[in-house]
């Protein structure tokens, strides 16, 4: 979700063997300067673009039947939702398998409201994750900064 030029999604298929990935952006302006075609050009580029696929699609409306995916990620994107995040967290746990996993990366802090704390780890127990962990971690890129791993599995 929110795959901008492709990173995450160009990284799991050069480390994954047999696999689908999928990456979906709405790929606005003034979004970093990411769209569609960079994605698809950054795969080639890498190797990967037999193992890859972008759409343009909406984390809030996700085009993927229940049950499709074995993994979600995405990295800074869900602080950034100012209307919609709940649905956009329901969405990515619906297109989980059963016992699928669920990692986001995301700061302790963003705009309307969003905070990693105890409510948010309620929120994703309460839409069907299980064992949900806030894993702090530090990065350095673009600038020093505090942020946090959320996991969790799907239930079933």
């Amino acid at each position: 979700m929110g795959t901008g030029g492709g990173l995450l999604a160009i990284g799991f298929a050069k480390v994954l063997r047999k696999c689908e990935v999928v990456g979906i952006d709405v790929w606005m302006p003034l979004g970093g300067g990411t769209s569609l075609e960079n994605a698809v050009r950054n795969a080639e580029i890498e190797g990967v673009a037999d193992k890859v696929r972008f759409e343009k699609a909406d984390a809030r409306d996700i085009p993927y039947p229940d049950g499709y995916f074995d993994i979600v990620v995405t990295s800074f994107v869900i602080h950034m939702i100012r209307r919609g995040r709940e649905r956009a967290l329901r969405e990515m746990v619906r297109v989980l398998k059963p016992g699928g996993k669920f990692a986001i990366i995301e700061p302790p802090k963003g705009v309307a409201g969003w905070s990693v704390n105890e409510k948010l780890k309620r929120e994703l127990e309460g839409i069907g994750l299980r064992d949900v962990m806030f894993k702090p971690l530090q990065m350095s890129y673009p600038r020093k900064r505090n942020v946090y791993i959320i996991y969790g599995e799907k239930g079933g």
